[in-house]
This record gives C-alpha cells, sequence and structure tokens, in this order.
C-alpha cells in the first residue's frame, strides 16, 4: 500500500551552514594535488572550528580508521571510501556516520572559492558539482560516485552495517534518512510556514523518541544521524527554536552529540 498526499510541490531542499573544515596540525598531514583548481586531501578527517595555516600542509598523508562506536560493522576492506566535502555543507554529517561506524577513509576538501568544484575531475564525480560525495573504488579499480548526503548515509549503512544488509532493514533506516531531508528539514527552512508546521512536525518526532532511545532497532544507525544533524543545526541557525518542549527530543540529541565522533567532525565547532 502507499500513502500519501500533496504538499506545495516537491521542492523542499534548505540550506544550512556548518563551521569551516580544518585539522588539528598535531595529527595530521595533507597534500595539496598538482591538477588546477585541486583539493586539498585529507587523510584524517577534517575538524571544524580551527585555523589552518599554510605551514601544516605537506606532500605526505596519513591514514585514519576510526574506532567504531556502537556499530556491527560488515567487512568491505576492500573498498576505498573518499569523501568530498567543503565548508557550508552537509559533508560534516557523512564524517559523523564515518567516525561512528569506524569506516576507513580520505577526506577531500573541496576548495569551492576558487570553483574547484566546477573542473572537470570533480564534474565526473558530482554531476551539478556540489558536496558533498563519495566515491567508492573496490580492489579491482571500480569506482562509484554517489552524491546528495542521504543517498551517501543509505550507501555507507547498506555497505558497512551489518544489522542493515537485508532490504528491510535497510528500507526502515531510509525511511527515516529520507524524512530527515525531506519533512524535517522542510519543517524549519521554509521560514513562513516555520512557525505553523515544526511545531507538530517536532511533536510528533518526539511521541515517537518518548517510547526509543534510538530511531531504528535499539541502535545508533544512519537514521540517527540523518535527523540529529538536522536537530543540531536547527537552534544554531534558527536561535528561536527551543527543544523544551520536547523533552524526549532534547535528551536525544544530547545524547547523540556526547559521542566522540561527533565532538571530532561536526561538535568541534
Amino acid at each position: 500500500k502507499i500513502f500519501g498526499a500533496s504538499r506545495f510541490g516537491t521542492t523542499t531542499m534548505c540550506a544550512f551552514v556548518q563551521c569551516s573544515h580544518s585539522s588539528r596540525t598535531s595529527a595530521t598531514q595533507f597534500r595539496i594535488s598538482q591538477k588546477p583548481k585541486a583539493c586539498a586531501i585529507f587523510k584524517r578527517p577534517a575538524f571544524f572550528g580551527q585555523s589552518r595555516s599554510a605551514g601544516t600542509l605537506s606532500s605526505a598523508s596519513t591514514s585514519y580508521a576510526p574506532k567504531p562506536f556502537n556499530f556491527s560493522v560488515s567487512s568491505s576492506a576492500d573498498t576505498k571510501i573518499v569523501l568530498w566535502g567543503a565548508p557550508r555543507s552537509r559533508s560534516g554529517l557523512i564524517q559523523w556516520y564515518l567516525e561512528e561506524a569506524g569506516i576507513p577513509y580520505e577526506f577531500k576538501l573541496v576548495n569551492m572559492a576558487e570553483k574547484a568544484h566546477k573542473q572537470p575531475e570533480y564534474l565526473a564525480v558530482h554531476p551539478f558539482g556540489k558536496v558533498p560525495a563519495l566515491t567508492a573504488t573496490t580492489s579491482d579499480g571500480t569506482s562509484t560516485n554517489i552524491f546528495e548526503s542521504g543517498a551517501i548515509l543509505a550507501y555507507l549503512a547498506h555497505k558497512y552495517d551489518a544489522a542493515a544488509a537485508s532490504a528491510e532493514a535497510a528500507a526502515e533506516i531510509n525511511s527515516w534518512i529520507t524524512w530527515a531531508n525531506a519533512s524535517l528539514a522542510f519543517a524549519a527552512g521554509a521560514e513562513s510556514l516555520r512557525e505553523k508546521i515544526l511545531g507538530p512536525t517536532l511533536a510528533d518526532l518526539d511521541r515517537v523518541l518518548s517510547g526509543r532511545s534510538y530511531l531504528v532497532g535499539g541502535r545508533l544507525t544512519a537514521a540517527d544521524i540523518a535527523v540529529a544533524s538536522y536537530l543540531f543545526y536547527f537552534p544554531t541557525f534558527f536561535p528561536t527554536i527551543s527543544y523544551d518542549p520536547y523533552p524526549a527530543t532534547k535528551e536525544y540529541l544530547q545524547r547523540l552529540t556526547s559521542s566522540d565522533a561527533f565532538k571530532n567532525t561536526m561538535g568541534a565547532r
């Protein structure tokens, strides 16, 4: 059965701002590609809220494999993950998931100011020149490019989270990812309608969270990363939004954002 309704068309995207990507210089090395308008390449995840001076640049790079937190990670050691991102994008939430799941990855910082996102090298990854994007390359050299944060989360969950391997489990997680990007983001992003629809949306979410610790399966999944990322954004960029009337949602967000993975990515402001 399919249940649906029409509401103001289908365009529900809204923009949120994150702090600038940066590095922890004592643990990170970089290299700058020789290609024109290229991206700085990070093996260690980029951290937010710190300045990066030219003196931290190096011709070397180091691999980084985060320790998994509350995830059942399947074996996919044959796949190299490259995350393309930039400040003022949703690449931070993808990093949060990668860190929580303990998935080794390489981060490439796309220099939007220098139009690196419009260069052929990057347009081959993301046809619309946006971030984030992700490239997954298997041991036989086959590469798959994925764009849109929701699609990236869905891929990573299916690929690495053993509990999300079945079509049914993946569908349950993907339902929440889609809801976060469509309904939840729209509720806060549509300024003229925010007062009317955000309250009921948060009330519904609070009702769900009052009966569970996590959204799917009693454990942290990509569904939680998608929803909690927006919950984190909202009060930062819309100061009038408060979760005081929604105690289960407030506790849920505080608990998820207390992890080291969050603090080292989105939370390092």
